[in-house]
């Protein structure tokens, strides 16, 4: 039979295996949890590395190219937008109520004269030769990036950072 003072040497030293077991624990936690957070910490900033090479890609002047085809169809379309949505459809509705008469020059004024209306004449004026004489004026070489250039960083860029961020779910599993 076992005297109490044995029986509590041995829940003491049964006590201390417990206490470092814990405190090992405790270390191993710690460092892979500092691990963790470092990995974690490095995958961000290389995310953010991406993520801001992807800004830029995108903030690149566009090339000449690019210019008048983007020019030309906000050329198109803003006419469009200013003669339907601003002229020709607001007058078509005071007509309708009879507040003026059909494509008279003194209705039509009241649209097109508003004060916000007047600078949208450019786009009545401006043709479409105009602004491929512009670009062609424009400053060579051409410090522009193409469309097909830009569009490959970019998917360049999207998979290197689909990639982190399949690195960062994996941290999921440490």
């Amino acid at each position: 039979m076992l005297k109490q003072s044995e029986i509590m040497e041995i829940r003491e030293a049964d006590s201390k295996k417990l206490g470092k077991a814990d405190a090992v624990t405790d270390e191993v936690v710690g460092k892979r949890t500092g691990e963790i957070r470092k990995k974690g910490q490095i995958l961000r900033d290389k995310l953010q590395e991406k993520i801001d090479k992807k800004v830029e890609v995108l903030s690149l002047p566009y090339s000449k190219a690019e210019t008048l085809e983007l020019a030309l169809d906000a050329l198109e379309e803003n006419r469009k937008k200013w003669f339907f949505d601003e002229l020709l459809v607001p007058h078509l509705k005071d007509c309708q109520v009879g507040r003026s008469t059909f494509l008279d020059p003194n209705s039509v004024r009241l649209h097109l004269f508003a004060e916000r209306n007047i600078f949208k004449l450019a786009y009545q004026i401006i043709t479409e030769n105009d602004i491929k004489a512009g670009i062609a004026m424009l400053p060579d070489p051409d410090i522009g990036i193409s469309s097909s250039d830009r569009a490959a960083q970019i998917k360049k860029l999207d998979g290197e950072i689909a990639a982190l961020e399949a690195e960062v779910e994996n941290l999921k599993k440490l």
